[in-house]
């Protein structure tokens, strides 16, 4: 079922009002250093992913086919972490102190969808295997950017800590140690997560090689080993800091380069 452009142009500005909206509420809070009411914050985001699914079922779904351009995927991952976001602060409230970050990508990304993504021409259609590794790829994308979001908050505190630098949003925070706890819990669930996309990669497709995936199949097995290494030495020799902290962005970080990296090669390089 496809929906009509004006429809998903329709979903996507009203996704963007909200989200703008969200963001000047939170910021109301945020200048006087308090973290924000929560419910409110909460539905005003929810009832923007709804209207985010329907401007991205507007440009993904095709009549012929799945389109998987790079700005459609991009905004897809954006609205998953948004939504894995919204879920966690039930579990961790202080995790809303990542919304920002999510909701001005989200902005940006809604209309570089609808305008760019049409030029790619990248439709194909989809078998079990290939949902299936869609799935996981963009669930692990939007728990490790979550991770990769949390890690700064981890490293933040643990600077302010250190030199005695305390304020009322600080006070707001859990303590560091509830911070590192729900990052290092992230890093692993996103590495698993990841692992499972990596494996059903494999099996979805007959030779990575020769269809134009080489980078995107080395950085991900570079950031597989660098998260793997850093959740081992965590969990197993008590790893911690701010180099355990840069070890996990620059794994998170290359995951990233391999996927914008070689969708930008082939989709505005090579016209693929």
């Amino acid at each position: 079922m496809t929906l009509p452009p004006v429809v998903g142009a329709g979903a996507g500005a009203l996704a963007t009002a909200l989200y703008i909206a969200a963001l000047l509420y939170a910021h109301k809070f945020w200048r006087n250093q308090q973290l924000p009411e929560h419910r409110w914050l909460r539905s005003i985001i929810l009832i923007g992913l709804i209207s985010h699914s329907f401007s991205l079922a507007a440009v993904i779904l095709q009549p012929q086919g799945v389109e998987f351009g790079l700005f459609a995927m991009l905004s897809l991952a954006a609205a998953a972490a948004t939504a894995l976001l919204v879920a966690a602060t039930y579990w961790q409230p202080a995790l809303t102190i990542l919304a920002p970050l999510l909701l001005l990508s989200c902005i940006v990304l809604i209309p570089l969808s609808h305008l760019l993504t049409p030029r790619m021409n990248t439709h194909t259609t989809l078998t079990l295997s290939h949902s299936g590794h869609i799935l996981l790829s963009i669930t692990a994308w939007a728990t490790l950017i979550l991770a990769w979001l949390q890690s700064f908050v981890a490293g933040f505190q643990s600077k302010a800590l250190k030199q005695g630098k305390t304020n009322k949003l600080m006070n707001g925070f859990p303590p560091l140690q509830t911070t590192e706890r729900v990052l290092f819990e992230l890093l692993t669930l996103g590495w698993c997560l990841l692992s499972l996309a990596i494996l059903t990669g494999i099996l979805a497709f007959d030779n990575l090689l020769e269809q134009g995936l080489a980078h995107k199949t080395f950085f991900t097995a570079l950031a597989w080993l660098m998260l793997g290494a850093v959740l081992a030495g965590h969990w197993l020799a008590g790893w911690r800091g701010q180099k355990t902290l840069r070890f996990a962005r620059w794994g998170i970080a290359f995951m990233l380069i391999g996927y914008v990296g070689s969708k930008f090669v082939l989709e505005i390089i090579l016209n693929r």
